[in-house]
């Protein structure tokens, strides 16, 4: 998954349009969730000076010397950078708020497919298949059909993680 709240919540939109296994998730919702979270973040002063520290730790923010200077304040020159990881703690937070349902969601989704793919076949039958089918290049090209495409979908399991 992205890191981007805009290709992120742009990504789940479709796929709960497209699913509806995943229909339990509601996008407006966690949309709000996520506006309102960063504005609450931008706007603690504890977290903008843990943040701050995090930042200059990282290298990504100089330390400030001046006497006078509040680091729970967040200058016009930092505003962009505290806005984008003031976003990726809300993003993360947001997405653990879904990740059961998302979870159950993929779970069904990968059932179905796999289902689909070995055309309602059990494992224990195509291991039956495989033993008897020397010399049958139809049940082999099936199986091998099967197989490829049963890669193919755990590849693009394995990409959302």
């Amino acid at each position: 998954m992205t890191d981007d709240p805009d290709e992120f919540f742009k990504r789940l939109k479709t796929a709960v349009n497209k699913s509806k296994e995943l229909s339990g998730i509601d996008t407006d919702k966690l949309i709000s969730e996520f506006s309102n979270m960063t504005s609450k973040l931008m706007n603690d002063q504890e977290v903008i000076t843990k943040l701050r520290g995090e930042l200059i730790d990282q290298n990504l923010l100089e330390q400030n010397e001046d006497e006078n200077f509040d680091p729970s304040i967040v200058t016009k020159s930092e505003k962009a950078i505290f806005e984008s990881n003031i976003k990726k703690i809300a993003l993360d937070n947001c997405k653990g708020s879904f990740l059961q349902t998302f979870k159950e969601g993929v779970t069904d989704m990968y059932d179905t497919a796999m289902f689909e793919i070995r055309d309602g076949l059990q494992e224990s039958t195509m291991k039956e298949i495989e033993e008897n089918a020397k010399g049958d290049e139809l049940a082999i090209a099936f199986l091998d059909q099967i197989q490829e495409f049963q890669g193919r979908l755990d590849t693009a399991i394995s990409k959302l993680g």
